[in-house]
């Protein structure tokens, strides 16, 4: 029986497109290719997200390792700050977050960086409905380590047998399997309801 169920943010309840994103935040830049490429989809964004490294270490690695100028430097504490704005609510996981944190224990684990999930909870805060809150940032963990998982199964007294995991990455999905938590690769949000109704028998 399933009495536990974690949720992913970002391509979950959430629709995260770093293009959108960039063109939104810096329309009129010329750089946005090279915020894509050394910023948001490089190892940077992800030591961000790991808390190991701060903005301003963040920016003088820019400089030294990608040359970029103090213009760009700007740019990209300006993408930083105000990414979590432009982060699409799907309404219709909403819901689902909603009717299943009535019924069921919910959690969040998710890989992001603190100040900006502070924003995005303030804006909505129907995230507090989860009864504990994972950011990697916040735990110095990052997906797919395993510890992650078991610092909020171990934290919470979950059986993970009794647990499902909804994220869109198929690699966050396999490493809680072998914790051996149940999960579900996210798609879209009918096959995610249809997963959970067929493998799982959870009433929707």
């Amino acid at each position: 029986m399933i009495k536990n169920i974690i949720f992913d943010i970002g391509n979950v309840i959430f629709n995260y497109d770093p293009v959108k994103i960039i063109n939104t935040v810096l329309p009129h830049t010329n750089s946005k290719d090279k915020h894509l490429k050394c910023l948001m989809e490089g190892p940077i964004w992800d030591e961000l997200d790991s808390g190991r490294l701060q903005k301003e270490s963040a920016f003088e690695l820019l400089q030294s390792d990608y040359n970029y100028s103090n213009d760009e430097v700007e740019e990209a504490n300006q993408l930083i700050d105000n990414f979590n704005l432009h982060l699409d609510l799907d309404i219709e996981m909403k819901s689902l977050f909603e009717k299943l944190a009535a019924e069921f224990n919910v959690y969040i684990i998710s890989n992001f960086q603190s100040q900006p999930f502070q924003a995005l909870l303030s804006r909505h805060p129907f995230l507090s409905k989860a009864k504990k809150i994972v950011i990697s940032a916040d735990v110095k963990l990052l997906k797919p380590n395993p510890r992650i998982y078991h610092y909020l199964i171990n934290g919470e007294s979950l059986d993970p047998t009794e647990t499902v995991f909804i994220d869109d990455r198929k690699e966050n999905v396999k490493a809680a399997n072998k914790q051996r938590i149940n999960g579900i690769i996210h798609k879209n949000v009918s096959e995610t309801i249809e997963a959970l109704q067929s493998e799982f028998e959870i009433t929707i």
